[in-house]
């Protein structure tokens, strides 16, 4: 890791940023449906694809952020 690159360039800030995307839009009354079970739904599915882009960021990670 020689190299480096800016922090949005990094998958692993986008998938931190995806991972709270759901619930802070949640808590700032943005919602994608009125049913209960829809939303944790979208939430929980939300949270899980930004958990794994970045754990695959951080994992193919070859530069530093600077």
């Amino acid at each position: 890791m020689d190299e480096t690159k800016s922090l949005l360039a990094s998958k692993t800030f986008w998938g931190i940023m995806i991972c709270l995307l759901a619930p802070v839009l949640s808590k700032l009354g943005l919602r994608v449906s009125d049913d209960a079970t829809i939303q944790m739904v979208a939430e929980t599915l939300t949270s899980t694809l930004g958990a794994v882009v970045a754990i695959y960021g951080r994992i193919t990670a070859d530069k530093l952020i600077a």
